[in-house]
């Protein structure tokens, strides 16, 4: 396998903090399949004896065990767990607080693996971001507000500024009558599609996780929200 040979020579050679993630196409344990074939006992094995070579270690997770699945449901559906994070333990030393997080998949046969350094408690909001809102735009109105923003603005304050700080403010009223509160919509579905994922029915469901995917798709592609 030239993955395996290409790992170890790496491991063999790195004395710097070293992290591996993505799709190993391989599981570790049986209880990261669920159904189809049962992997041979021979391939856990020799991945496991990779990770122990290269001095690696795999760094859990939360939320969805299984990364990848066929996208069938009943006895069709096979879910895998092939995408983690690994890492060594200079590595592991330097972030310990570190969490990595299956999030759900509206597009991919493969969840996304986000990793976070830090907790997000230890993470400072810092100063507000001020920030034009895509979606704003799309408001038939928009453009006669920033025209009358412009005429009435106060002179000492930057014209882009102004006009954003002014769209802020119009944002929560915008959203409720004219988009009907995408953000809360979008907060919705998503923690419904994590129940799913999560759920020991999730094969039975699968015509209602594809139906939410494509739904929770088309909001973010109109409000442009990713």
């Amino acid at each position: 396998h030239e993955s395996w040979s290409l790992l170890r020579k790496i491991g063999n050679q790195c004395q710097l903090p070293w992290l591996c993630m993505g799709d190993f196409n391989e599981i570790m344990f049986h209880w990261e399949k669920e159904g189809g074939t049962n992997r041979a006992n021979r391939q856990l094995m020799v991945f496991k004896s990779v990770i122990d070579d290269c001095h690696l270690c795999d760094m859990g997770y939360s939320s969805p065990t299984f990364t990848w699945n066929n996208g069938w449901a009943g006895a069709d559906a096979t879910r895998i767990r092939l995408d983690r994070c690994l890492c060594n333990e200079v590595f592991w030393s330097a972030f310990p607080s570190m969490k990595i997080l299956n999030l759900i998949t509206l597009a991919s046969d493969h969840c996304p693996v986000y990793m976070a350094l830090q907790n997000q408690e230890e993470i400072s909001d810092g100063e507000k971001v001020i920030r034009l809102e895509a979606m704003w735009v799309r408001e038939e109105r928009c453009g006669e507000i920033i025209k009358t923003i412009c005429e009435e603005r106060d002179r000492t304050i930057p014209v882009i500024e102004s006009v954003v700080q002014k769209l802020e403010g119009c944002h929560a009223s915008w959203n409720k009558a004219e988009f009907g509160n995408a953000g809360k919509n979008i907060k919705k579905i998503k923690g419904r599609l994590n129940y799913l994922y999560t759920s020991s029915n999730f094969v039975e469901r699968m015509d209602e996780v594809k139906h939410l995917s494509s739904h929770l798709n088309e909001l973010l592609e109109r409000y442009k929200i990713f």
